[in-house]
């Protein structure tokens, strides 16, 4: 039987927990980004292509985390692309400072972190690339 305790020691299990929890975001992103295109939002007609931008980064973003979920290689690599992206359109904003920039990549870093750190002498890093 798992209890607490074994969910946050075992490191593959709270790895997926937080992938699904930032896959559930993305989602709410992607959705929100569509809305805002589809209802020729203001933002979006302001900034149509930083919009279009944002769904992309964000659908990318998506795809890298199923990937590692699954405990795929190139799940990283494409999800850390769709970060960047949406890092790069955020930080473009002249309204959102650096730190809140980080708003929109706070999970995938997370899991970034989640991925490199060592217990028990190894990573989930090391066990996929492995």
């Amino acid at each position: 039987m798992l209890s607490l305790k074994s969910i946050f020691f075992n490191k593959k299990i709270l790895l997926k927990i937080i992938l699904v929890i930032s896959i559930i975001f993305l989602f709410t992103s992607v959705f929100s980004y569509l809305n805002i295109s589809l209802t020729g939002h203001e933002f979006y007609k302001r900034y149509p292509f930083e919009t279009i931008l944002l769904l992309f980064g964000s659908l990318i973003m998506i795809i890298g985390n199923f990937l590692i979920f699954f405990m795929r290689k190139s799940g990283f690599w494409i999800s850390v692309l769709g970060t960047l992206i949406v890092f790069a359109i955020n930080i473009s904003f002249d309204q959102i400072n650096f730190l809140k920039s980080f708003y929109g990549i706070e999970f995938q870093l997370l899991v970034f972190l989640m991925m490199k750190f060592k217990f028990n002498e190894k990573s989930i890093w090391e066990e996929i690339y492995n």
